[in-house]
C-alpha cells in the first residue's frame, strides 16, 4: 500500500508503529479535558452555593482579586484555577506517555509543588479572614 501511495515504506511502518501511542495520548487528553471541565464546574457551583463569595467580599478579598487582575468572582477564578491545575497534571501524564523525559521531569517538579502551593493559599486566605475578624472585634471593643 505504501508503494501505491508513493510513500517510503519505512515512514509508513514508523507511522503505524506510533499510531497506538498517538491514539492513547488523544484518549488521555480527551478524558483529562472532560475531567478538568467537570471539576471546574463543580468547584464554581460549590463556591457559588456556599456563600464564600460574600464572605470574601466582606473581608475585602474582591478588591485584592481585582488588583491581581481577576475581574470575575472568586468562584469563577477558583474554577479556572482548578481547570488549569488539572490540565497541568494531564500534560505531565501525556509527557510520560510520549516519552518526553525532559518535559516530564520539569512537570514532575511543578506538580510536586502543587500541594504546597495549595496549602499556602489556604493558610493565607484563612489568615486574612482571621485578621479581619480580629479587626472587627477590636473595632467593636473600642467603639
Amino acid at each position: 500500500m505504501a508503494e501505491y501511495l508513493g510513500i517510503d515504506p519505512g515512514a509508513f511502518a514508523l507511522f503505524w508503529s506510533f499510531a497506538p501511542k498517538l491514539a492513547s495520548v488523544l484518549v488521555t487528553l480527551a478524558i483529562g479535558w472532560v475531567a478538568a471541565r467537570a471539576l471546574q464546574r463543580l468547584t464554581t457551583e460549590a463556591l457559588d452555593r456556599s456563600g464564600v463569595e460574600s464572605a470574601v467580599e466582606e473581608a475585602g478579598g474582591s478588591k485584592l482579586l481585582y488588583h491581581l487582575g481577576v475581574h470575575e468572582g472568586l468562584a469563577h477564578a477558583a474554577g479556572r484555577l482548578v481547570f488549569t491545575v488539572t490540565m497541568l497534571v494531564v500534560a505531565y501524564v501525556l509527557s510520560i506517555q510520549l516519552g518526553f523525559e525532559g518535559i516530564s521531569k520539569v512537570l514532575d517538579r511543578v506538580v510536586s509543588w502543587l500541594p504546597r502551593i495549595g496549602l499556602a493559599l489556604v493558610t493565607g486566605t484563612l489568615g486574612l479572614l482571621g485578621a479581619d475578624v480580629v479587626r472587627r472585634l477590636i473595632g467593636k471593643a473600642t467603639a
